[in-house]
């Protein structure tokens, strides 16, 4: 099983028609906001769908809202239930739990860069212990049979841009699917995305990898979506080229008045 879990991925991955990803936002992708969006839109035009951010301390308590956020619907496939959480039996309980829900992706969080996430060793922090980072990802790998995929960010400030180190280590540890913030994590959400280490960690890795798009490159298309399949676009210019742009709705002429 887990030597075939990864054709999940492939056969997503390699779908003629571009297909934007519905990614993790904390407190909004929740089963409703989804399949309300796959019912405006159409399951056709959403490709991958992402959970909640989901702490495995959470799930390992068997906590009530916690296990509220594993609850999906299966017009939602291919679903991927992302977690976070720094102690690794922790976090192997909680993707045992993730793929006993059913989900076909279990995603380990090495992103984010909330205070209250960090200071108890996950999200980004786990850019600054990549040893820790190694034993997660080792340790999931090993108990689930579903593909095992990790989003990681630029590093933890400009001084240790470790990335592409980061990024080989996981592949090594066995992740099916990478995906890369182009800031550190002293950045947050501002400034611009390192784009030629977003393309510089493409050009190292076998497995397909991703990157979320940044908030100036959409508002310079004036679309949402995801940015990069498979490593195909490693370039801020060739990520903005694979967004469907839309044309206006032609209302006809406004009536004078």
């Amino acid at each position: 099983v887990k030597e075939q879990a990864p054709d999940l991925l492939r056969e997503f991955l390699s779908r003629p028609k571009w297909q934007p990803e519905l990614i993790v936002m904390s407190g909004v992708t929740d089963c409703a906001f989804r399949t309300t969006v796959l019912e405006a839109a159409g399951r056709d035009s959403v490709g991958l769908l992402v959970s909640e951010f989901v702490a495995a301390e959470g799930l390992s308590r068997d906590n009530a809202k916690t296990m509220a956020m594993l609850r999906f619907k299966e017009v939602e496939r291919p679903f991927s239930i992302q977690i976070f959480g720094a102690d690794v039996d922790r976090m192997v309980r909680a993707a045992q739990m993730v793929e006993e829900c059913g989900a076909d992706i279990v995603d380990i969080n090495c992103g984010c860069p909330a205070p209250k996430v960090v200071r108890r060793g996950g999200g980004a922090q786990l850019m600054r212990t990549p040893e820790v980072l190694r034993d997660i990802v080792r340790a999931v790998r090993a108990s689930v049979g579903i593909p095992v995929t990790v989003k990681i960010r630029a590093g933890w400030d400009d001084a240790s841009r470790n990335a592409i180190d980061v990024a080989r280590m996981v592949e090594d540890e066995g992740a099916s699917m990478l995906a890369v913030h182009g800031r550190t994590r002293l950045q947050l959400y501002s400034g611009e995305s390192d784009w030629d280490l977003i393309g510089e960690v493409a050009s190292r890795l076998s497995i397909p990898d991703r990157c979320p798009r940044t908030a100036q490159a959409a508002s310079e298309r004036g679309s949402t979506g995801r940015c990069a399949r498979s490593g195909d676009r490693r370039t801020k210019r060739q990520a903005q080229s694979a967004l469907p742009r839309e044309e206006p709705p032609d209302h006809g002429s406004a009536p004078s008045r």
